[in-house]
């Protein structure tokens, strides 16, 4: 027999900002893909709004926060396309450079909502499947390509530059 004990919602909540000072601003940091999970579980299993994460956790701003919540929405939308599981770390890193470059984000036509938990709006998924597939080992793999196409942040950086380029686009997928 192991001891359980279980909390009340409020002890829960608590129990949640001391596990984020740890794991966000203080020694032990999570991964950046675990603290932009717990930031989406704070605002929608919790409650927290970005503000009240920003002021409790400290040297979070809402910015950031933003930044999080948006990179793990995208990393979500790619988990449930079904274009091939890749829980890669750098997984994290590419997703959150598609985030901060405004080209890739014009391309895919991706709204954010910026309130509660930055959830996307998708208004092109012909090209929301493209970059999934470009990242996804497995479909670069079906569809012949001779590596992954997007492997890195860098990778994704170099994108940006072409991204409205159609000819460069057939080229990078040769």
């Amino acid at each position: 027999n192991v001891p359980i004990t279980i909390y009340s919602t409020e002890e829960t909540k608590n129990h949640l900002i001391i596990a984020g000072l740890d794991h966000i601003s203080g020694k032990k940091k999570w991964p950046s893909k675990n603290q932009a999970e717990f930031l989406y579980k704070s605002i929608n299993e919790h409650g927290y709004s970005q503000e009240e994460l920003s002021l409790t956790l400290g040297g979070f701003s809402k910015t950031e926060i933003r930044r999080s919540l948006k990179t793990y929405a995208l990393m979500q939308m790619y988990k449930k396309n079904d274009i091939g599981i890749d829980d890669r770390e750098i997984t994290y890193t590419v997703f959150r450079t598609v985030v901060t470059r405004p080209e890739i984000r014009n391309w895919l036509k991706l709204e954010f909502v910026e309130d509660g938990d930055c959830s996307i709006i998708n208004k092109n998924d012909t090209n929301l499947e493209k970059l999934f597939s470009w990242i996804s080992p497995t479909a670069c793999k079906e569809k012949g390509y001779k590596e992954t196409i997007i492997r890195n942040e860098g990778d994704v950086n170099l994108l940006a530059k072409i991204i409205n380029d159609k000819n460069a686009l057939e080229i990078l997928e040769t």
